[in-house]
């Protein structure tokens, strides 16, 4: 079994997007506020990863989201999580929701739930 240490899997410029558990697979994703912020962005991952607990054979769901604008048809992603239970991340969703209300986009959901790294599928 792997050790319990923080990878990098994705860029976004010059900012760390998507980071990994090489243990549990567990994903820490960079909110698109730090977005353009490369430090804090780190410093975000390190802090989510520290505080993690490495749960093995057990599902960790993430909520998706696009945005879409209305008139310029730029996009833009969010993802959050993890949640341990798909209620649980339906319920962020949810939340999600009605936190944007009417605005001048367009907002896609998915939940995704992963096992060791691997996309799996979900229910609802």
């Amino acid at each position: 079994m792997a050790e319990r240490q923080l990878a990098i899997l994705r860029y976004r410029n010059q900012t760390p997007s998507l980071a990994t558990c090489e243990r549990c697979h567990i994903k820490f994703f960079t909110p698109s506020e730090l977005l353009a912020r490369p430090a804090e962005a780190g410093d975000h991952l390190r802090e989510k990863f520290a505080s993690h607990t490495c749960k093995l054979n057990s599902v960790a769901f993430y909520v998706r989201r696009k945005a879409t604008h209305c008139s310029s048809g730029e996009t833009s992603f969010a993802s959050f999580g993890p949640f341990g239970t798909h209620e649980e991340a339906r319920a962020k969703q949810r939340e999600d929701e009605a936190a944007c209300g009417k605005s001048e986009y367009k907002y896609d959901y998915r939940i995704v739930g992963y096992l060791e790294g691997k996309e799996i599928e979900t229910a609802g």
